[in-house]
């Protein structure tokens, strides 16, 4: 990931965190595809947010 993209992608998983809107576990999960040297794929984005990830989205 470039330097932007990766500046732009903490930032916004910083955000989450903060909200608390999404449990901790779905932010590690988002954190740990968008760290990936690939680009994410809708697909496996949607994984994420499909399973509950031990709570409802608030």
């Amino acid at each position: 990931m470039s330097t932007l993209q990766k500046q732009i992608a903490e930032k916004f998983l910083a955000k989450l965190a903060e909200s608390k809107s999404l449990h901790a576990e779905t932010i590690h999960e988002l954190r740990t595809l968008l760290a990936a040297s690939k680009k994410p794929k809708a697909e496996e984005i949607t994984k994420i947010f499909q399973h509950p990830g031990g709570g409802d989205i608030k």
